[in-house]
């Protein structure tokens, strides 16, 4: 029922759904990616309030390959918020063409297998508003079909969107998600032997930094750097894990994974845990700033003793936003304690990152059992602009690579 009425509003609104027939071959420039030759494009105004992916949920599109192949389409009008204006026309990942012969000759015209016919027709009836086929085996020459762009992922197999939702493995939760990845076959070697302990800032009842960013529609909304950093911390598990690190969180949602392309946000940490043992309490909840700060670092020394972790190839790196002024632009901190252990480590980690290092000893540090460790400042979360992007998921992974990077190369020198 919600698809049904948000489809309606989608064809309601912005022109609903301008198909524009343009005769002869677009320019190829328009089109960076590999695309069918365009005849007839279909452009459309967002709603307010839409995003990319809500934009391309109305047509059925908004997977991934989808978002991307959006993307590349309208990156002319698209600018580093990757958000929406009202007043501008978007460029929709499919092509509005006229049957000549029969529907089967189009779909050969476009490289597209007979056997997609059935879904293109029912992807049709759902979507194209102009759409009046009822058997596609008997049609009328002239009629115009929406055909998908064949890098959307309309067309991939069974096994294909299996391996998709493999990779991105979204909403679900650690210690599932860890667990799914150790299972995983045709892992890399570049942090064997490497333990990690990631600790997500803040977390429980402290959301941590919470600017107010601006949508595209100029609409306040708020983001938590509690929920972005655990999101990091995720994605960087699950890229150090491919790599066969062994990863630990500090704390960590019950509920919430890694999250997707769909836009959810929630403005705190869902169902907040510490990553304890029998015996201990995992309510994060319930503990002042200084009492969680002393739990991080038990259960960094329990991990490390229950473990027997090599503490040489041992790092534990917390992972929050910088909130400055909002004209401040630093490039990425990490801080590390006075000692020439961690300084090493975190000189190295730092260096490798392309981030400043400070000297400082913040709390999560001082009395921490692990000597390879560092507080990592990734962006300054008090610009709205920037906070914003923040809330596009694959900024959060890039983010995660960065981390990743900084930390294979430390590897690497044998540092870790």
């Amino acid at each position: 029922m919600g698809k049904e009425l948000h489809r309606r509003e989608f064809l309601k609104g912005a022109v609903s759904i301008a198909a524009t027939l343009t005769l002869g071959k677009a320019e190829a420039a328009e089109v960076p990616r590999r695309s069918f030759t365009e005849l007839g494009k279909v452009r459309t105004r967002p709603l307010s309030g839409d995003g990319i992916t809500r934009l391309l949920d109305g047509v059925g599109l908004n997977r991934p390959s989808g978002i991307s192949v959006f993307k590349d389409l309208n990156a002319r009008i698209l600018d580093n918020t990757e958000a929406l204006r009202l007043s501008q026309e978007y460029v929709l990942p499919l092509q509005a063409l006229p049957i000549t012969t029969n529907y089967l000759a189009l779909l050969e015209s476009r490289k597209v297998p007979a056997r997609f016919l059935d879904e293109v027709h029912a992807f049709n009836r759902l979507h194209n508003p102009n759409y009046r086929i009822q058997n596609p085996n008997a049609v009328r020459p002239g009629q115009m079909v929406w055909i998908p762009d064949w890098n959307t992922g309309f067309y991939d197999t069974p096994e294909e969107r299996a391996l998709e939702a493999r990779e991105v493995m979204s909403g679900i939760p650690y210690p599932k998600l860890k667990t799914a990845l150790e299972q995983e076959k045709n892992r890399g070697q570049k942090l064997r032997g490497i333990a990690l302990i990631l600790d997500p800032g803040h977390g429980g009842e402290d959301p941590g930094a919470r600017p107010i960013a601006l949508d595209g529609m100029k609409q306040e909304v708020t983001v938590s750097e509690a929920v972005v950093v655990h999101d990091v911390s995720l994605r960087l598990m699950r890229l150090a894990m491919r790599e066969q690190a062994e990863v630990f969180l500090t704390h960590f949602s019950k509920t919430m994974g890694i999250l997707d392309e769909r836009g959810r946000f929630p403005t705190w940490v869902p169902n907040d845990t510490y990553n304890i043992g029998r015996g201990g309490n995992p309510d994060i909840s319930i503990d002042d700033q200084d009492r969680s700060l002393r739990t991080r670092e038990l259960i960094a020394g329990g991990l490390v003793r229950g473990r027997k972790l090599n503490l040489k190839k041992t790092a534990f790196v917390s992972i929050h936003m910088n909130s400055l002024p909002p004209d401040m632009d630093p490039n990425k901190e990490v801080y590390t304690h006075r000692t020439d252990t961690d300084t090493l480590f975190a000189n190295a980690f730092a260096k490798n990152m392309g981030a400043r290092r400070r000297l400082k000893g913040l709390g999560v540090l001082r009395g921490n059992p692990v000597t390879n460790n560092c507080l990592v400042e990734l962006l300054n979360m008090a610009n709205s602009r920037r906070s914003w992007i923040l809330r596009d998921p694959s900024q959060r992974e890039r983010l995660a690579k960065e981390l990743m990077d900084g930390l294979v190369s430390t590897a690497r020198q044998g540092i870790l």
